[in-house]
């Protein structure tokens, strides 16, 4: 079967991906917005788009009959992380920019308390008084926005990352 005459899997679920991760950021936004710039917020992104991505090509590979290659699979699944990331970004673009500007702030001082709060960790990993005061200063002084710049990099370098997912996801997904 040709690409032509089958859906493009990697367009519809990045795009489920995509509307799955703002609306699982609306939760976080609406709950308790410093959570939208956690470790917690990335990982469920990420799973989220990587079990999109999977049924992508699990998709595709139905479509071709149960025999896959590897280079036909990879498509519709880094597709959808390329979409899914793109949406994800814009959203947080949006988010701190537009909608609640507020947010780059309550981000850095939620920052600048973490790290207050951890001097006893920073002791415990060999520290010095004056390596945790400049990291103090650098909370206290360090820029939080979210820029167009640091957006499209942000970007580009998860979607490095996704690649090499993608490359494993097709990996489990194809058969020859």
């Amino acid at each position: 079967m040709s690409n032509a005459s089958s859906p493009n899997q990697g367009v519809k679920w990045g795009l489920i991906a995509g509307l799955s991760v703002v609306a699982v950021g609306l939760i976080f936004y609406f709950t308790n917005p410093i959570k939208l710039q956690s470790l917690l917020f990335g990982g469920i992104e990420l799973a989220v788009t990587a079990i999109c991505a999977l049924l992508a090509g699990l998709e595709r590979r139905k479509a071709y009959g149960g025999k896959i290659d590897f280079k036909t699979v990879l498509q519709p699944i880094f597709t959808t992380f390329v979409i899914s990331l793109l949406i994800g970004v814009i959203f947080t673009y949006v988010l701190f920019n537009f909608i609640d500007p507020s947010l780059v702030e309550q981000m850095k001082q939620a920052h600048i308390a973490d790290v207050r709060d951890m001097k006893n960790l920073y002791k415990a990993l060999g520290y010095s008084e004056s390596d945790y005061n400049r990291e103090l200063k650098e909370a206290e002084t360090g820029e939080y926005g979210v820029t167009i710049a640091g957006s499209v990099i942000n970007y580009l370098q998860k979607l490095i990352k996704s690649f090499i997912l993608s490359a494993i996801l097709s990996l489990i997904v194809r058969r020859k």
